[in-house]
């Protein structure tokens, strides 16, 4: 699986017919929206130019969004779901695909199945079925097997499992395609590298736009794909040395296990899913319960090289809890007609308590890593509650 994912790589990257596949129908370069309000907003839609244009001043503080909003599947998992599925043609594999999922990822994967003619499964924990409801009609609308995963907590973490045990028993005829930075080596590397796209085309459009590489970045992480493609060309780029990574955790509804799912605010080096990191486990080793608002952040551990970056020093990590997520997602709705997914407002609750206090020439950076349509069902619950 290494050796073909370095040969999909070269290949990708120098196939003009794939990479359309990403420029052309899927993600496609964002431009790089900018704030126009006062901080009370935190999210505009204008370049610096505009901003002199139409308030005759640049903002008191520049926040630019990256966001996955506006592209076909609604979020950044194409980025690493195109690919992988081409993948399946490298290591010679019958067609078939198996995806976990918390629904974004399932979505991506049954688009990039739906593209390269292949089967695809999607396991999905019962609980994240019934958040995700939309996500799920899209999935088997695209032709993917949907697959309840009732064991334990009935989450992320959870369907994981199902599909590892299902790629084991299968892996003749099946590729197993991870949504997250998680997993054995080389999973962590493979979405890592191909989400690296978002941070790449952050660093370029900055430079274009603002004229400068940004001062601060930040992404939500669970277990971390969107920020491990988001913060990679910064953490590797001497160059990025100066700008600070910031990665959001969720901190659910209180500090106890159970209640939230911060591996790195209170997790403590463990395996979990092939993989060494910080995982939130008891005493005997036994993986906790957890919880986050998001279906996408249930996870009790975090990618390996966001443990790797956290241990470095290179990348600063806060919490964010239920409410200030659904409190930063309605905010963001109200005054910027914006809908993002629950598992960004987590990062977008850290800007809004951050950002007020920055320098006027501060350009901060949030990754807004999906759109929100998926959670409406789940919102209008917790509002009514």
């Amino acid at each position: 699986l290494k050796d073909a994912t370095n040969a999909a790589m070269r290949d990708w990257m120098a196939t003009s017919d794939h990479t359309h596949y990403i420029i052309g129908s899927a993600v496609g370069p964002h431009p790089f929206p900018m704030i126009v309000r006062d901080f009370q907003s935190v999210i505009g839609t204008e370049t610096k130019q505009q901003c002199r244009e139409q308030i005759g001043r640049l903002p008191d503080t520049v926040v630019a969004v990256v966001g996955g909003g506006s592209n076909a599947a609604g979020m950044f998992y194409p980025f690493a779901c195109d690919p992988a599925c081409y993948n399946t043609t490298l290591i010679g594999v019958e067609p078939g695909g198996t995806g976990t999922s918390f629904g974004q990822h399932g979505t991506a994967t049954a688009t990039a199945a739906a593209k390269f003619g292949l089967e695809c499964e999607i396991f999905m924990g019962e609980e994240d079925m019934r958040r995700q409801r939309p996500n799920v009609l899209r999935m088997q609308l695209m032709g993917a097997k949907c697959t309840a995963v009732t064991d334990g907590s009935r989450t992320l973490k959870d369907a994981t499992n199902a599909a590892m045990r299902d790629w084991m028993a299968t892996s003749k005829d099946t590729h197993y395609i991870i949504g997250s930075a998680v997993g054995p080596h080389p999973f962590p590397r493979i979405v890592r590298d191909f989400q690296s796209v978002i941070g790449s085309e952050t660093k370029r459009q900055c430079i274009e736009q603002i004229g400068k590489l940004p001062d601060t970045v930040v992404a939500v992480v669970g277990g971390g794909s969107n920020a491990a493609g988001m913060f990679h060309p910064f953490a590797s780029d001497p160059a990025c040395d100066h700008t600070k990574l910031i990665g959001v955790e969720p901190g659910g509804t209180g500090t106890s296990f159970g209640q939230h799912a911060a591996a790195i605010a209170h997790g403590r080096p463990g395996v979990l899913h092939g993989s060494l990191s910080y995982v939130l486990q008891n005493d005997d080793g036994q993986t906790a319960p957890v919880h986050s608002i998001s279906a996408g952040l249930d996870y009790p551990g975090i990618g390996p090289e966001h443990a790797y970056w956290h241990d470095a020093g290179r990348v600063t990590f806060a919490v964010a809890d239920d409410q200030q997520a659904l409190d930063a997602f309605q905010k963001i709705s109200r005054l910027e007609g914006i809908l993002p997914a629950l598992e960004p407002s987590h990062a977008l609750a850290h800007v809004l308590t951050i950002a007020p206090n920055l320098p006027g020439d501060h350009v901060l950076v949030l990754n807004l890593c999906g759109r929100g349509d998926k959670d409406l069902d789940e919102v209008v619950r917790l509002l009514d509650r």
